[in-house]
């Protein structure tokens, strides 16, 4: 079977993360996600949201009304296209190959920020040890606008310091602060959208109507290859329509709104880039000891996927007329130009 591009109904091979990270980036398109279909017989007959997970035996009575997308990690790929080559069906889509036929709709209620901050300088606060109190203090004894995002409440009861704005968009974070996250007052709230995944689908979506939160479309991939093979991630330019990950770094989504505000400065803080424990575990990688939970759930970090974005982010500075500056304490990251965090308040 050709691949027919008029079919607009999809079934997702695998259900797994890269599975529902598609189903959700599909929302608002028009496309329609049929259901999954996936091998691991434990997943058969169970629902993500209202979509099916449907056997191979299943999918080879019905796959010539749907177009077959594969959605497993590149490691099992190949196996998957194999054996839908083996049974005659044909056409299918990649993964990345299936992000590029997406086409976003724009959010127009988040039209508004749009330039709101043209020309001004802002601060994106990340969660490594190097952040002190005292830094908060200081921007918010000068006024400055801020971006913090994920666990940042937990600072709270020790500055009177308040992010302007907040941003989350790790669905493992979102699931497991959920309601810390939504008695949030004193900040604009960004927020990805849940989608169908299943840590997320039991969550309260009608809490999500506050006045002060924003949800976004947030794009796992797009047409680039794996970052590990050393491309360069995008980044959006219109995050009305879709926010990019860059490696899961909800910094790399902060950037992208700063710069739609209209931002002409931004500065990082507290943003350390590097982990003793690569599992992402430890209290000693951020701010405060009470930071991580005991049995808390986590997506390990993946800073070679952050550093290439963060270097596609420099690139793009450098063509649309603003900056971006470290004012991080230490740390190891170098993409981008260094400053003295205090010496910007002289």
């Amino acid at each position: 079977m050709e691949r027919n591009i008029e079919l607009k109904e999809w079934i997702l091979f695998g259900a797994g993360d890269e599975g529902m990270k598609l189903a959700s980036a599909l929302e608002g398109t028009d496309i329609i996600v049929y259901g999954f279909c996936d091998n691991d017989k434990r997943k058969i007959g169970i629902h993500i949201g209202e979509k099916p997970i449907i056997s191979f035996d299943e999918l080879k009575a019905i796959y010539k009304r749907y177009q077959i997308v594969i959605t497993v990690s590149e490691k099992y790929e190949k196996e998957i296209k194999e054996q839908l080559d083996n049974n005659g069906i044909k056409g299918v889509l990649l993964l990345r190959d299936a992000y590029k036929d997406i086409k976003f709709k724009r959010n127009m209620l988040l039209a508004k920020y749009k330039d709101i901050h043209k020309g001004k300088r802002c601060f994106l606060i990340g969660s490594g040890p190097s952040l002190k109190t005292e830094d908060l203090d200081l921007l918010y004894e000068n006024g400055e606008i801020t971006f913090a995002s994920n666990k940042i409440f937990k600072l709270y009861n020790q500055t009177d310091w308040r992010p302007n704005y907040y941003c989350v968009t790790d669905y493992k974070v979102i699931k497991q602060y959920y309601d810390e996250i939504l008695d949030i007052n004193d900040s604009e709230i960004f927020i990805a959208e849940i989608g169908d995944s299943s840590e997320c689908c039991h969550l309260d979506r009608k809490r999500l109507d506050k006045k002060n939160i924003n949800c976004f479309r947030i794009h796992y991939r797009e047409s680039w290859e794996e970052e590990v093979r050393q491309v360069l991630p995008c980044f959006s330019l219109d995050p009305t329509s879709y926010v990019v990950d860059g490696g899961l770094s909800v910094t790399y989504s902060m950037m992208q709104w700063a710069v739609y505000m209209g931002f002409s400065e931004i500065y990082l803080l507290g943003i350390d880039f590097f982990y003793k424990d690569m599992t992402g575990k430890s209290n000693e990688d951020h701010f405060g000891c009470n930071y991580m939970k005991e049995g808390e759930l986590i997506n390990p970090p993946n800073l070679e996927a952050c550093r290439k974005a963060y270097e596609r982010a420099e690139i793009l500075s450098k063509q649309n007329g603003y900056k971006i500056f470290n004012a991080t304490r230490g740390g190891r990251l170098d993409v981008f130009q260094r400053v003295e965090f205090k010496n910007l308040f002289v």
